[in-house]
């Protein structure tokens, strides 16, 4: 549980500080306009916030697949193979490090859904019982009090 809220922390930290990155090479694009700055430098600083933002997206796909990789071994659940060629795994451009493509991502999370809700519905009819248990006896108690 502690894992699932670390991450989920630290995809919010990290979606924060894309927008922040880009709102402040927006703010530098417009102030280098105003200043009639040369073409290249304006390029150059698209260019920065690009890679930058880069950096930033693969981090968070990089969470999301260790978040999803957590959940799948506790349900026990498959979890998919790393194959170059299966189109399942990316490799970042920036940072070297493979994360799931969004259709694995996708696939696993059904996946955990699907344990959930069968694992509910296991225990569902028991939730049923003691509910009816606690209502019968609190009518009980309340017909031999009355």
């Amino acid at each position: 549980m502690t894992e699932t809220i670390k991450a989920w922390y630290e995809l919010r930290r990290q979606q924060r500080h894309r927008k922040l990155t880009h709102e402040k090479f927006k703010q530098d694009i417009a102030e280098a306009r105003k200043n009639k700055k040369s073409r290249d430098h304006i390029e150059r600083l698209n260019a920065n916030e690009q890679f930058e933002i880069g950096l930033i997206d693969d981090e968070i796909e990089w969470i999301a697949t260790q978040a999803l990789r957590s959940k799948s071994e506790r349900y026990l659940l498959p979890w998919p193979e790393f194959d170059r060629e299966s189109g399942d795994w990316i490799e970042s451009h920036l940072t070297g490090k493979w994360h799931l493509s969004r259709g694995a991502m996708s696939d696993v999370r059904s996946q955990i859904r699907q344990e959930k809700k069968e694992r509910f519905q296991n225990w569902q009819p028991w939730i049923l019982l003691i509910i009816a248990l606690v209502g019968g006896v609190t009518g009980l108690i309340s017909v031999l009090k009355g």
